[in-house]
């Protein structure tokens, strides 16, 4: 909804959230966007039936379980006010931060007027989603090739201001076909590998935006496996990996080590989780001490597309070797992983773990009711005390009482190692300069927040 609501307004015991939508928006059909498609579209993520991961974020939310049974017809915590204006009542106070978040980057707003009278068990099937050509962004649907490109069209009608250039075509590949291709000038605008930047900055038709980042990659842990139970088991792998030499590897002179899963904001990083520095003997004895089988081979799960994550596969599996413990390397395409990480088909996963802008983000990534298929939990890692924090942290508006209990969780997460960190992935990007009123902010990483005035950019030949 981000960019949709012009005002909001928080009642005193910050459970009552009043937003006002931007009077001039409109969908791509030229229909108003409305309140009415706000109320729509959370009380679909809310419901169970739709299967959304992001559900349990609106839990608080009241009348939400008189809804979820079937009690009720609505939720009554969601409600129209008037054709612009909607509110959002809760059982419990929630920071203004939180909900920011919540609304902001985990709730599309979906066109009522299209999608209002699907049964939600049949709403994840709809043809919509593959050609949503009805949106309300600066640019509309136009067509997808797939694995090649999306291409998208103007909106003239945008409320935020029409952008200057008709098509924007969004290239599907790898770090390093974009980067030729950046080079070639066939792609105006790329990620690129901080460690290969050296020969786009010699390029004067090309600007580099660096960020530092808040991408953690991380080993997420199948605590169902049965080899990997044992904390002994994960410490010893905390200790068999040089972490720096590892990032400086993988990432070059940007690098950095990661000791935990939050890196900003940084009233939120805890002084005291615990971290684990490099020492194979100390490895290999935890390891004798949980009675480690070293015939049995761990498969490790990665994805292609980040030039950085692909080396670091082999520098673990060398590491890890070394200390007695054999893991078989898979590499695959993205949308698989994600799959067969739902379906727990992993010893070892490595992914990126972004905490963006609040650690309140980071909920569905640990609390145990965001296993799959409710959240992106994918090790099932659960921990009572872990959930009542994220509850407590939304709740808390007090910025010195969230800060202990987001340290409270990074001391037990790093002690407990449903994960294991390795370094931050700076985000880097390459943008030609025939683009003029890039202003990325950081607030959300980079390669997040480069897009977020593209209707005020303005493109020369």
């Amino acid at each position: 909804m981000s960019g949709l609501a012009d005002t909001w307004e928080v009642s005193d015991d910050g459970k009552t959230f009043t937003f006002t939508l931007n009077a001039s928006a409109t969908w791509h059909d030229g229909q108003p966007v409305t309140a009415e498609d706000v109320v729509f579209s959370l009380t679909s993520l809310s419901d169970p039936r739709t299967k959304s991961i992001y559900a349990s974020r609106f839990d608080s939310v009241v009348g939400i379980d008189a809804y979820r049974s079937g009690e009720a017809d609505e939720v009554a915590g969601y409600r129209v006010q008037d054709a612009s204006t909607f509110v959002v009542e809760l059982d419990a106070p929630m920071a203004e931060a939180v909900m920011l978040g919540h609304l902001g980057s985990q709730a599309p707003i979906f066109p009522s007027h299209i999608l209002g009278d699907v049964d939600p068990e049949a709403l994840a099937d709809q043809a919509f989603w593959a050609e949503p050509t009805v949106g309300s962004g600066p640019f509309k649907f136009k067509s997808y090739e797939t694995d090649q490109y999306m291409e998208l069209s103007r909106h003239e009608g945008h409320h935020l201001g029409a952008p200057s250039f008709e098509t924007l075509m969004l290239r599907i590949g790898d770090q390093n076909t974009l980067q030729v291709q950046l080079a070639t000038g066939e792609v105006d605008i790329a990620a690129v590998a901080p460690q290969d930047t050296e020969s786009l900055e010699s390029n004067e038709a090309i600007e580099i935006y660096r960020y530092a980042s808040t991408v953690a990659q991380a080993l997420y842990v199948n605590l169902e496996s049965e080899a990997l139970q044992d904390i002994r088991v994960r410490q010893a792998m905390a200790h068999a990996l040089d972490r720096a030499m590892i990032a400086q590897i993988a990432l070059g002179d940007a690098s950095l080590v990661c000791n935990g899963p939050v890196n900003a904001p940084e009233w939120a990083i805890s002084p005291t989780l615990t971290t684990y520095e490099f020492d194979p003997e100390k490895a290999k004895a935890l390891l004798a001490e949980a009675g480690w089988n070293s015939s049995q081979k761990l498969r490790y799960r990665y994805p292609t597309g980040n030039a950085g994550r692909e080396l670091m596969g082999p520098l673990v599996q060398s590491a890890f070797k070394e200390v007695g413990i054999e893991v078989d390397l898979q590499l695959t395409d993205f949308a698989t992983l994600q799959s067969d990480a739902s379906s727990g088909a992993f010893d070892l996963l490595s992914l990126g773990n972004q905490n963006a802008s609040d650690p309140s983000s980071l909920a569905l990534q640990y609390i145990s009711s965001a296993w799959p298929p409710d959240g992106v939990n994918y090790g099932h890692y659960s921990n009572q005390r872990v959930d009542e924090i994220f509850e407590q942290g939304a709740q808390e508006s007090d910025q010195d009482i969230r800060a202990d209990l987001y340290h409270e969780f990074q001391d037990i997460v790093t002690e407990e190692l449903p994960r294991i960190w390795v370094m931050l992935d700076p985000e880097v990007a390459a943008v030609n300069t025939r683009i003029s009123g890039v202003e990325p902010s950081p607030s959300w990483g980079l390669l997040r927040s480069l897009y977020w005035n593209i209707f005020e950019w303005t493109v020369t030949a």
